[in-house]
């Protein structure tokens, strides 16, 4: 079962390039601080119509 696994992980491993593994962290990084950005104007918004 394990060397099954294994070579399942291995071919998913080899199909992934260092290239995309990048690209899909710099993505995720970029989509984060965009959802921190846009939390925080809205809160200043909510903030700011409040008060």
């Amino acid at each position: 079962m394990q060397t099954i696994l294994r070579k399942l992980f291995q071919k998913q491993l080899n199909k992934l390039t260092e290239k995309q593994f990048v690209q899909n962290i710099i993505i995720e990084v970029v989509a984060d601080l965009i959802m921190v950005a846009v939390g925080i104007i809205l809160a200043y918004y909510v903030k700011t119509k409040m008060f």
